[in-house]
């Protein structure tokens, strides 16, 4: 759903965490929220009240100080909030490293684990580079590379869709339980 994932990016710039608006969009995603009221893991939130900063205003900051800075980075995951603890909706993208390199922003995306089809393909791809565009314009430079780096890939394998998008019949083989790639 385009619009969807439009709006949900124009939800996490604003710093939302509320089902009530979003579900606007998505009647299902009330789902995956704990109490059905907020959500745990809101990505916007998270970057722009919950650690009692403005992350993307500070970020601004960083960079009007010194455009070559390598601590550009914006923090979704908390060890306090999200470690150990049980929800239906923890981050799974977990910082954004930022970098300016000949009037262009660069974005890496972290990311712990990653749905393919529903996270990645679905929503990251959508959600991080409106907030790298977003981030470009508000610092007044050119839109770079925007690399995501996925821990965890994975499809679910309650859907089936899957096999039709990748044409596997078959779940991807893990070459290093079978020897076939070994690490040195």
């Amino acid at each position: 759903n385009p619009f969807f994932h439009f709006f949900e990016s124009l939800w996490i710039l604003a710093g939302r965490r509320d089902v009530a608006w979003i579900e606007h969009f998505n009647a299902k995603i009330g789902q995956f929220s704990d109490d059905g009221v907020n959500f745990h893991g809101a990505y916007g939130y998270r970057i722009r009240t919950m650690f009692n900063i403005d992350q993307i205003k500070e970020l601004k900051g960083v960079f009007e100080k010194d455009p070559t800075s390598r601590r550009g980075v914006l923090s979704m995951w908390s060890p306090n909030l999200d470690l150990g603890v049980e929800s239906k909706d923890l981050c799974c993208n977990t910082h954004i490293y930022f970098k300016i390199r000949d009037s262009r922003l660069f974005m890496t995306v972290a990311c712990r684990s990653n749905d393919l089809i529903w996270g990645h393909s679905g929503a990251n791809v959508v959600h991080f580079s409106i907030l790298q565009e977003y981030i470009a314009a508000m610092l007044g430079v050119e839109v770079g590379i925007y690399v995501q780096f996925s821990d965890s890939l994975h499809v679910y394998n309650e859907r089936e869709d899957w096999r039709k998008l990748s044409g596997m019949e078959r779940p991807i083989h893990d070459y290093y339980s079978s020897g076939f790639v070994k690490p040195f």
